[in-house]
């Protein structure tokens, strides 16, 4: 069996180094530490099955294009992936699902006003992250709203949600954060040592 890893990045070469015990493996585009690497497109390279690893290429329909040629694939659609594509899409399914989910609001550039009430009417500390694919990237925790207001937010200096903001900062999906408490229970149990 030959088995495609799609990604470059650890999961995707921990994923390949135990598939290759028993299937023929190959990464795109890999990197130069994962050994099976190429470079060829994931469409181009002939395969038994095709494990898409990064939220990116599965949100942009990566494993519903691989499906339409008749290709065997781990991974969802990209119907099914909108939930690592969109912070704010995510909590709104949480809501209508009656799934219990901390407090939020999504804002874009111009509802500056609106976000910081909504802030203000929480008891902190505040969660503000960009609305996008779900990667555990772009979160900003503070228990200061002024640092929030006009602190170095992904590396750049912002003053709240303002209009200059740059365009991939399109939205920001606000929430309450959760108990610290339960928050660093959750980061000590996925950082304990296999």
């Amino acid at each position: 069996m030959r088995v495609c890893v799609v990604g470059a990045g650890g999961r995707e070469h921990a994923l390949a180094q135990v598939l290759a015990r028993t299937a023929d493996v190959v990464v795109t585009p890999g990197n130069p530490g994962i050994p099976w690497s190429t470079p060829a497109p994931p469409v181009e390279v002939e395969a038994d099955l095709y494990v898409i690893g990064p939220e990116a290429p599965l949100v942009d329909g990566l494993g519903d294009r691989l499906r339409a040629r008749g290709r065997l694939v781990f991974g969802p659609g990209a119907d099914g992936a909108v939930l690592e594509g969109s912070k704010a899409w995510m909590k709104d399914v949480l809501v209508a699902a009656g799934v219990p989910t901390a407090a939020h609001r999504s804002y874009h550039p111009g509802d500056e006003g609106a976000a910081v009430d909504f802030l203000k009417s929480l008891p902190g500390p505040y969660v503000v992250k960009t609305d996008g694919l779900a990667a555990g990237k772009g979160v900003l925790v503070t228990d200061d709203l002024a640092e929030w207001n006009y602190g170095d937010y992904e590396g750049r200096t912002t003053a709240a949600i303002r209009a200059e903001v740059p365009e991939a900062l399109e939205a920001r999906a606000l929430r309450e954060a959760l108990d610290r408490e339960a928050e660093r229970l959750v980061l000590d149990v996925a950082l304990m040592p296999l």
